[in-house]
């Protein structure tokens, strides 16, 4: 445990009261930041709900700068206006680190009071590609000028060296693990007889690609002990739902989001990843400290920072659905090849555990000289 004299420190959010990757990753090191004596000010634009989804440490305080619902319009529409009451709650803005988890307040702020940029850490949660060129074009301008930039994937690190900003790779530390056997490896996962569950799960839209499960799952429909569960909701179920139907999808079942996604895991086999792109996974990343086998194209970005491929997981080619079958089945019919893949994912799930993400990520203010 790091001691540290009596600082604070914000982390700036948008909605904190949303159930979502960002909000889960700043409040999973808000309460770090506690447990090490630092004091923490969460401050959020917006308010959806009356307190946080996600456990937060009574110690931590908040600031709310409105009690508007959360959506994009609204991001856009008042995120300039409520700029100024950020700064002002800010106290000694130019002595405590601020980590920004929007890109789009950095040009405001830099309105207000430019001499408050050198004391920002900007921490993205998307791929380097997501923006579009011209957000690219103005994020370049202001990102050379902060404190320093977090990525949460290798690709976004180069992508902006290319661009002549230096940047830290911390990928966010998974919340939801198996902390009861985590050393306790399966001995015997693949027995006679079993049924092999596949999972694939995520928000039902466009960019998740669940298209391309179900044509997965359509080469198994004559394979007795394979079934493939999805798990989510989203604006595209009730298309997929029908394409199943059109393939006569027996073995797949969609499910909605799971309460207790923790026993989702620890009754799967596999995790199958189709997206279109993926920045840093964290089901992909949550399920392998199950044991569970993850299997993802090989042209993801987050994917290719979590899987060594062959060692605890698999990088397929995209769309190349006769591979992805052929290698399954391969693996279901050698359990000693199962076995040792399934818990070198739980060896390789260590890494993103909580406490050495977050130290990780405490550390960076140590090393940029932030004086506590």
């Amino acid at each position: 445990m790091f001691i540290f004299e009596k600082i604070v420190i914000y982390l700036v959010l948008l909605d904190v009261t949303l159930k979502g990757g960002i909000e889960r990753v700043a409040t999973s090191f808000a309460n770090y930041l506690i447990k090490n004596n630092v004091d923490v000010k969460i401050i959020s634009f917006f308010q959806s709900h009356k307190k946080p989804f996600y456990y937060v440490d009574p110690k931590v305080k908040f600031i709310y700068l409105s009690k508007i619902k959360f959506t994009r319009l609204v991001t856009w529409l008042f995120t300039p206006l409520l700029i100024k009451r950020l700064f002002y709650n800010i106290k000694q803005p130019n002595k405590s680190p601020i980590i920004i988890y929007y890109a789009g307040i950095i040009p405001f702020l830099w309105i207000i009071s430019p001499r408050i940029l050198p004391f920002l850490t900007y921490s993205e949660h998307l791929s380097f590609d997501t923006a579009g060129i011209p957000v690219r074009f103005v994020r370049r301008f202001f990102l050379k000028r902060i404190k320093s930039v977090h990525v949460i994937n290798k690709y976004s690190q180069s992508e902006y060296k290319k661009i002549g900003i230096k940047s830290k790779y911390i990928p966010n530390p998974i919340t939801i693990f198996n902390s009861q056997n985590q050393f306790k490896y399966k001995v015997n996962i693949n027995p006679p007889k079993k049924v092999f569950n596949i999972i694939s799960i995520g928000r039902l839209e466009e960019v998740k690609n669940f298209l391309d499960v179900l044509k997965i799952a359509s080469l198994f429909n004559e394979i007795y002990n394979v079934k493939f569960n999805i798990y989510g909701d989203g604006p595209l179920r009730e298309f997929l739902i029908k394409e199943s139907r059109k393939l006569n999808l027996e073995n797949l079942t969609f499910n909605a989001f799971a309460s207790d996604i923790a026993h989702v895991y620890s009754s799967a086999d596999f995790i199958i990843m189709t997206s279109l792109s993926e920045a840093l996974p964290m089901a992909l990343l949550e399920a392998m400290s199950f044991g569970v086998i993850p299997i993802a194209y090989n042209d993801l970005d987050g994917p290719k920072d979590i899987i060594n491929n062959n060692k605890n997981g698999f990088l397929c080619p995209r769309e190349d659905f006769d591979f992805i079958k052929n290698l399954i089945l391969d693996l279901i019919q050698n359990n000693n090849k199962f076995n040792l893949i399934s818990n070198k994912a739980v060896d390789s799930s260590l890494d993103y555990y909580p406490e050495n993400i977050n130290t990780q990520f405490l550390n960076s203010f140590i090393k940029n000289k932030y004086k506590y």
